[in-house]
C-alpha cells in the first residue's frame, strides 16, 4: 500500500474511533465517515470493505497497543508477581485513557470483530498474543517455584477476568476519587500477587477440604 493510501486509511480509522467514542457504535456509518474525512462513501469502502471490517481494524489497533504494553512490562519486570501487578495497572490505564472507546468495544457486542478479543475459550493462548505472553510468564513462575503449578492457560484466563473486571468497574464509575482509585489498584495488585503464591494454593486447598467435610 502506498504511503498516501496508508495515511488515508489511518485518517478513516481515527475518524471512526472519534465517532465511536463520542456517539457510540450505532452512530458509525460509512457515509458519516466519508463526510468526516472528506471522502466519498465509495472511497471509504475502497479502504475498508464495510463497517465490520473497519471495526475489526479499530479493535486490532487497540489490541496491538495492549500487546506492546505487555511486552514492555514483561521485559522490565523483576518477577512474575511484579509482571502481573504492572499488567493490571497498564490495562487499567489503557482502559481509562479512552473510557468511551473501552465501553463501546469491550463492554458491548461489537459483532464479528469481538471474536478477535474473545478470551475464555480453550486454546486461546494459541490464537492471541496477549495470552501467549501471560502463559509464558506463568510458566516461568511455575518453573522457579514462585507460582502455584497448574494449567497456565486456565490461570491466565482467570487472572484476565479479574483484571478486566477491575478495569471495567473503574471505567463505569468515573466519579471515584483518584486517591481511592489508586488504593483499589494497589490492593487489587497485592491480592493478585498473593493468589499466585504456592502457599496460598495450599491454604485454599485445606479450606476447600474443610468445607467439603462440613
Amino acid at each position: 500500500m502506498l504511503e498516501a493510501e496508508k495515511g488515508t486509511s489511518r485518517r478513516i480509522r481515527e475518524a471512526a474511533k472519534k465517532i465511536i467514542s463520542e456517539e457510540g457504535m450505532e452512530a458509525l456509518t460509512m457515509r458519516k465517515l466519508g463526510k468526516a474525512v472528506g471522502l466519498s462513501q465509495a472511497a471509504v469502502y475502497r479502504h475498508y470493505g464495510g463497517k465490520q471490517a473497519l471495526i475489526m481494524a479499530v479493535v486490532g489497533e487497540g489490541y496491538a497497543g495492549i500487546v506492546a504494553t505487555l511486552e514492555s512490562i514483561a521485559a522490565s519486570s523483576s518477577s512474575t508477581e511484579d509482571f502481573f501487578r504492572k499488567s493490571l495497572r497498564g490495562y487499567v490505564e489503557w482502559a481509562l485513557s479512552d473510557p468511551a472507546m473501552f465501553k463501546a468495544l469491550a463492554l458491548r457486542d461489537a459483532g464479528p470483530a469481538a471474536r478477535q478479543v474473545n478470551s475464555l475459550s480453550p486454546g486461546v493462548s494459541a490464537r492471541r498474543e496477549t495470552f501467549q505472553i501471560l502463559v509464558a510468564k506463568l510458566k516461568e513462575g511455575m518453573a522457579d517455584g514462585s507460582v502455584t503449578k497448574g494449567d497456565p492457560e486456565l490461570l491466565a484466563q482467570v487472572l484476565w477476568m479479574w483484571v478486566f473486571g477491575i478495569a471495567a468497574r473503574l471505567v463505569l464509575e468515573p466519579e471515584i476519587p483518584p486517591q481511592h482509585r489508586e488504593k483499589l489498584i494497589v490492593n487489587a495488585g497485592m491480592m493478585i500477587s498473593r493468589s499466585l503464591r504456592p502457599e496460598r494454593a495450599e491454604e485454599d486447598s485445606r479450606t476447600a477440604a474443610k468445607e467439603r467435610g462440613q
